[in-house]
């Protein structure tokens, strides 16, 4: 698992932007800089204009009212001699028009030029996915062969775990080793279902459905097969005689099952009926206790010699 963790860090992972025109993002970055640099310069003088065209809203707007104020209090009284004052307060209000005009000037202006940049960077925005969308077969080619290299340096340490354990499955079935060879068959079904499985390449899931039916049919025959060959064996043990049944059986694990109260021929509980003792297995037939012929003891027909007596059998099983 640490390995197979590991085979991704053996080359860099493509991405989208290496397959990009390089001039031309660098020119377009450097560009997009400066335009946040920009942007970044007339937002905070945004507000600034903004409080500056306010108040001399508000300072033209006091002196307009003051004027009007004025001028009907001198039309009232028709004081020719507030000439001057006349001309005073004209000029005054006409200097603050002029100040507000040129803050709303300069607001449009910065808010032009905010639009302005905006534009710029919309379309640099719109050139940059036109040139990702165009990079993006040739990512996808150089993503397929990368992920495709990955997986063979995947399948390169899980394939001979599979190919070991085909052989163990079809030569050491009967070893004595067996369990540990179970094992080591478990683990490599484990590495090549987890570690191999999932990062199979995928044409749109093809391949993952050809190798999930090729499993199928493999695991499926070899299943039939299994299952022929037990029902085969089945059919030959019925047609043996009991006692060559009896004396096939394996000495230690015959004990060992009759003593937990289970035949061993066919691994079924042994069977007792209104407190009768079972000589025979009811359900195939097998001959588990006998008399002792020398004390009549009940014995398991198993055991080499009578446990009361110590007379040996005059039958034994053949495996010991």
């Amino acid at each position: 698992s640490i390995i197979i963790g590991d085979l991704p860090r053996v080359e860099n992972r493509v991405e989208l932007q290496d397959f990009v025109d390089q001039d031309a993002q660098r020119t377009s970055d450097l560009a997009i800089a400066d335009l946040r640099t920009r942007q970044s310069k007339l937002q905070s003088q945004l507000p600034l204009a903004r409080n500056s065209t306010e108040d001399a809203r508000r300072a033209y707007q006091i002196a307009s009212d003051a004027f009007r104020s004025w001028a009907a209090t001198r039309s009232t009284t028709g004081d020719d001699s507030q000439n001057e004052e006349l001309t005073r307060r004209s000029q005054q209000l006409d200097d603050l028009r002029t100040k507000l005009a040129k803050q709303q000037d300069e607001l449009a202006g910065i808010q032009a030029e905010i639009g302005k940049v905006s534009r710029e960077q919309t379309r640099l925005n719109e050139a940059y996915q036109k040139r990702l969308a165009e990079a993006r077969p040739a990512f996808k080619q150089a993503q397929f062969v990368q992920t495709a290299r990955v997986f063979a340096f995947r399948l390169a340490f899980t394939l001979p775990l599979i190919l070991i354990s085909i052989w163990f499955i079809r030569t050491k079935r009967q070893s004595r080793y067996w369990p540990l060879y179970r094992g080591f068959i478990l683990f490599s079904l484990f590495a090549f279902f987890v570690e191999l499985v999932p990062y199979l390449p995928s044409y749109g899931g093809y391949i993952r459905y050809v190798v999930g039916i090729g499993l199928t049919l493999l695991a499926g025959h070899y299943l039939v097969r299994w299952m022929r060959g037990y029902l085969e064996e089945r059919q030959r043990e019925r047609q043996i005689s009991e006692k060559e049944r009896r004396q096939a059986l394996d000495y230690d694990a015959a004990v060992n099952k009759a003593g937990k109260g289970i035949c061993p021929g066919c691994e079924r509980s042994i069977e007792t009926v209104d407190e009768v003792k079972s000589d025979y297995c009811a359900h195939c037939g097998l001959m588990l206790y006998e008399n002792c012929g020398n004390c009549t003891t009940r014995k398991l027909v198993f055991h080499h010699y009578c446990l009361k007596c110590g007379v040996e059998t005059h039958e034994k099983t053949t495996a010991t």
